[in-house]
């Protein structure tokens, strides 16, 4: 799937409305997740400001939320390629600068012996590793790091917050799936790729605009919107 300036424009045109509309979802949910968020040990010293481009960009509606969207309405995994489930795209990138093609939101991730260091944001990470080996030894073994060690038992308690939007979510994108089919065949891409892979990328124009006009509005803090840092233990 090769995404141009041209095409992903016409791709933005309705995925920015969507994306406007669905923000309201997370407004609406608000209180609770913020109410689970406190659950969470590798918060604790992380106040919900800081970690709001995280939490409502990262965990509500893309990483810890795409497996149900999987599920429950594409109703498949992703492609297996290499060792690897992934969707892969190529996107032109017009201004060739820092930041990803049409702002786009990213997940990067680089495994270290038993932790995945992971990276969210719309800046292109130049970088070899995400987190150094000396940062990640510091990491596991700091109880005040900025950066979230997540043990399993947080990792699922991130499940539980993406939970709280799931129902509404899937209603969201379930009747509107007319409307991506028809996009979808009107395309380029009917040609390229399959309905699901589309879809996929499709979503992450949708959900960079949820974090633009959750940005916007003051939810989720300014400050924090370029990028974020987390640690995993496998």
């Amino acid at each position: 799937m090769v995404i141009d300036i041209e095409n992903g424009n016409q791709l933005k045109k309705t995925a920015d409305s969507l994306g406007r509309e669905m923000s309201l979802i997370a407004i609406d949910r608000l209180p609770k997740i913020k109410e689970a968020y406190k659950n969470i040990s590798a918060f604790k010293n992380i106040s919900f400001k800081e970690a709001s481009f995280f939490i409502l960009g990262n965990v509500a509606h893309y990483y810890w939320q795409m497996p149900v969207i999987e599920e429950k309405f594409l109703k498949a995994e992703a492609p297996h390629r290499g060792a690897n489930r992934y969707y892969l795209a190529i996107l032109e990138n017009e201004t060739g600068g820092d930041v990803q093609p049409f702002d786009l939101f990213v997940n990067k991730f680089q495994r270290t012996g038993n932790y995945t260091a992971g990276y969210y944001g719309t800046e292109i990470e130049r970088k070899d590793s995400i987190i150094s080996k000396t940062d990640l030894s510091e990491i596991v073994n700091s109880k005040n790091s900025s950066i979230p060690f997540l043990k399993l038992d947080d990792q699922k308690k991130l499940n539980d917050v993406a939970a709280i939007i799931s129902p509404d979510l899937l209603n969201y994108i379930e009747k509107n799936r007319t409307l991506f089919v028809k996009l979808y065949l009107n395309s380029v891409y009917k040609d390229q790729t399959t309905f699901r892979e589309w879809f996929v990328w499709y979503y992450q124009f949708i959900i960079t605009q949820v974090n633009k006009t959750l940005i916007a509005k003051g939810y989720i803090n300014s400050f924090s919107q370029k990028e974020t840092k987390f640690l995993l233990i496998r």
